[in-house]
């Protein structure tokens, strides 16, 4: 092939804007999930290749979640709840990790790792609100036995 091929590696970074103003705090965790895995990883992709360009458009509304989470003492509801003692989680709380903490694709985020995996069996995979009570006292009466068991 004769002469240079010019393409232009353009990657657009959006998220929706998942502060939610009545509680003061970020409701979804997909800014700071990306952000430690997706966005870095690209990044280091590129570092790999220092002759090719490459143009990333951060979309505003990420750049300031991004800047709240980072350097704004902003954290986002799922941190917050990952942060606890699963003693001190209320039952709401218990159950929104229950319903909401599984909420990625399976096959590529849950189903590789094999404690993740295992949580989610445990949980079972479509729950109802009937379910997922049912789930709650299995988990409570499993953490009840590694306490008593004194294996934490």
């Amino acid at each position: 092939m004769a002469g240079k091929l010019n393409v232009c590696f353009l990657w657009h970074m959006h998220q929706p804007y998942y502060r939610d103003p009545s509680r003061n705090r970020y409701s979804l965790p997909w800014v700071r999930l990306h952000a430690i895995k997706g966005y870095y990883d690209m990044l280091a992709a590129v570092r790999k290749f220092p002759r090719i360009r490459v143009t990333f458009n951060f979309t505003p509304c990420l750049v300031r979640q991004i800047a709240d989470l980072t350097t704004g003492g902003e954290c986002d509801l799922y941190f917050e709840l990952s942060q606890k003692s699963a003693q001190d989680l209320d039952e709401d709380e218990q159950i929104l990790i229950l319903r909401r903490f599984f909420s990625a694709n399976w096959e590529t985020m849950v189903l590789r790792h094999p404690r993740y995996r295992d949580l989610l069996h445990r949980r079972g995979r479509y729950v109802t609100p009937a379910e997922l009570q049912a789930a709650r006292r299995r988990f409570l009466r499993r953490i009840g036995a590694i306490c008593r068991s004194g294996s934490i």
